[in-house]
């Protein structure tokens, strides 16, 4: 009988009725002929690729011209292709979220509320010292203009003079007004600009009009605001976001159009809610994006969660990925993502370290990935059942030199989740032992059953499916 071995993460308040989760591993979907419908591949592993002075990793960009840039600290550094880095200015601010934007000249830098610019031609960095600049939280770029959250705002955003972040004029504003809600986030998607206010976001577009370019689109009104300006990511051609309205806070949104559509699962919003109930809203957590063989990963991490929860657009499916520390769980290492020198980089929330986001690696630095994928339940209409075995397959033979005898490990519930047996060891099979079979033996008698399979050793994870026979 096949055991319910596939599926995302999806642990419910009460975990008998629900204790699933899939951590450092998320599910693919078959698009042709396959053993089966559905896997699990194991997540990437982080591989230092710079370091740039000591952190932590506030942000990352790559620049249409190929630069690559990071701020580790108070400090912007430019990371090059030889995997060195260059310190090319000091900021005021060492701690928080960085927002960057570029326009082909410059980079600017919004620190909350300082704003730089860095010029491109010499290579020097400027705090913005214009009079009329408001101060800036957030920043993008759009049609020649950096467009930017002030401090305090009450909805109004800013543009800059036309590819000069150093100049401003006080009359270059407007203020998204449909609702009395204060700005929190912008983005600029396929031409559009999306003004994101507490409880509710608007469409504007550049009319090309001499006095303010930028115009509110008739009927670009989402009533849907955005929780955490950091949240903001593109992706897929579409922009997704933590999301908040005038009835609550914690939901997960892809924008369709001018319609938001929710794809956070109720699972994912109870771990949502445990981060309000824990640091009193969603403010501090950040989405970012990356693409990696065919899954358009949306990551959120950050303000104290347990775990990065991460939505693969591909799939539609929710999954976690953590790091192992001292035995137990805590959220990913990786913050940010650029790419570039045609990899996928990431720093470091706690040190200045810039890693690649890489497949065939199977450590985060070095330290170990526990893998581990709980089962959905089993259960027989509460009558007693007999587990002879239970067969996971593996794909087998995968030891290496830094693991030359991998084993997985088995966990049972009898209670729905919330207490478990033992460990039981299995072998993974040594290098080239591709008939190795993954099995245990004498599981008992129970009403129900929760499985819990996990891997620890730096070895290629992929598991295709799972039975047990009575």
């Amino acid at each position: 009988m096949k055991a319910g071995l596939v599926g995302p993460s999806y642990k419910m308040r009460s975990r008998p009725f629900s204790a699933e989760r899939c951590i450092n591993l998320f599910p693919i979907l078959a698009e042709s002929k396959a053993k089966d419908v559905a896997a699990l591949y194991g997540t990437p592993g982080l591989k230092l690729f710079a370091t740039a002075g000591q952190g932590p990793i506030r942000g990352l960009i790559t620049c249409g011209n190929g630069r690559t840039f990071c701020v580790s600290g108070n400090e912007l550094y430019e990371i090059l292709a030889d995997k060195t880095t260059v310190v090319r200015g000091m900021l005021s601010t060492f701690n928080g979220p960085v927002s960057m934007a570029e326009n082909g000249l410059q980079l600017m830098l919004a620190t909350s509320p300082d704003g730089y610019i860095f010029k491109f031609a010499d290579n020097t960095l400027a705090k913005i010292t214009d009079p009329d600049f408001p101060g800036a939280d957030y920043v993008i770029f759009q049609d020649g203009f950096f467009i930017i959250v002030p401090p305090n705002n009450m909805g109004r955003f800013n543009i800059s003079k036309i590819y000069d972040g150093l100049s401003w004029d006080a009359l270059d504003f407007a203020t998204a007004e449909s609702s009395p809600d204060g700005l929190v986030s912008l983005e600029s998607v396929a031409g559009q600009l999306m003004l994101f206010g507490v409880s509710t976001t608007e469409i504007w577009y550049n009319n090309g009009s001499a006095d303010f370019p930028f115009a509110r689109l008739s009927g670009g009104r989402m009533e849907t605001g955005a929780a955490a300006k950091f949240s903001l990511a593109k992706l897929d051609n579409s922009v997704f976001w933590l999301g908040q309205d005038k009835h609550g806070s914690g939901m997960v949104f892809r924008a369709n159009g001018v319609t938001p559509l929710r794809i956070s699962t109720q699972a994912i919003e109870y771990a949502l809610a445990q981060v309000i109930e824990l640091a009193g809203d969603l403010s501090g957590i950040i989405g970012f994006p990356y693409q990696q063989e065919g899954h358009l990963f949306y990551i959120l991490t950050g303000n104290g969660m347990e775990t990065a929860l991460v939505f693969d657009a591909a799939t539609q499916l929710w999954h976690e990925r953590a790091f192992l520390f001292n035995g137990d769980y805590e959220r990913w290492q990786a913050v940010f993502h650029c790419f570039a020198f045609n990899q996928n980089l990431t720093g470091d929330r706690l040190s200045g370290n810039i890693y690649v986001i890489d497949q065939d690696t199977y450590t985060d630095n070095d330290q170990p990935i526990r893998r581990s994928r709980v089962f959905s339940h089993v259960f027989n209409e509460g009558k007693r059942f007999k587990i002879a075995s239970l067969q996971v397959d593996f794909d087998p033979g995968v030891g290496n030199a830094a693991c030359p005898d991998p084993q997985a490990w088995l966990r049972l519930s009898k209670d729905g989740g919330n207490t478990w047996s033992n460990e039981y060891s299995a072998k993974l099979g040594k290098v080239g032992d591709y008939l190795r079979r993954v099995i245990w033996r004498r599981l008992g008698i129970q009403r129900e059953a929760t499985f819990e399979v996990s891997v620890s050793d730096p070895v290629k994870v992929i598991i295709t499916g799972a039975r047990f026979n009575g």
